[in-house]
């Protein structure tokens, strides 16, 4: 199921957690491994894309 959002709160929350993921020095790679899913994922949802909530939920606990 995909995340019911619009495209600029999406690409709002892909910022923030691009941000989070800077301050924590994680690379895509490493964060993609901790949240269990691709780089292009984790891209696709930087970019504001539509992912699934499983994957946003995993990638935030990655962040936490």
């Amino acid at each position: 199921m995909s995340l019911e959002l619009e495209g600029t709160e999406r690409r709002r929350l892909g910022e923030e957690i691009d941000v989070a993921r800077r301050r924590k020095r994680l690379k895509l790679t490493a964060l993609a491994e901790h949240a269990g899913c691709t780089e292009r994922t984790l891209g696709n949802l930087i970019a504001g894309r539509s992912v699934r909530r499983e994957t946003l939920l995993a990638v935030c606990e990655a962040l936490d």
